[in-house]
């Protein structure tokens, strides 16, 4: 019997003075997209087949991420299961003390499509 495809992710923020840091855990078993050239089993990282990401800081700074390119989840059949944390350093500085929520949104390919996934923490800043 084949594994479960379930993806999953924990969103770890961290704040130096007024410095956001996050710390993200893609873990589980996933399909993988189709246009991910097969070398990338051998080559790739996890994270490589996760379906981009997008990103807000809880202030009015514009939020971040990236895509995921020319794949697709359409007619993916092989699964890979793994675990991989990604630091983004420093990528938003808070004007002023308060408290803020961040949203992070990624997304992986399961059985029907794309299964997005959207996580929230809150962090304060003094």
């Amino acid at each position: 019997m084949a594994t479960p495809v379930n993806g999953n992710i924990t969103v770890d923020p961290q704040i130096t003075g007024r410095n956001l840091t996050l710390r993200i855990t893609f873990s589980g078993t996933i399909l993988v997209p189709r246009g991910v050239p097969d070398n990338a089993y051998v080559n790739g990282s996890y994270r490589d087949f996760w379906l981009g990401d997008n990103y807000t800081y809880g202030d009015n700074h514009t939020g971040s991420g990236s895509d995921a390119g020319g794949v697709t989840c359409n007619n993916s059949t092989k699964r890979v299961t793994g675990s991989y944390t990604q630091t983004l350093q420093n990528i938003n500085t808070y004007e002023k003390p308060g408290t803020y929520t961040i949203h992070y949104e990624t997304a992986y390919c399961g059985p029907k499509g794309p299964v997005k996934l959207t996580r929230t923490a809150t962090v304060t800043v003094k």
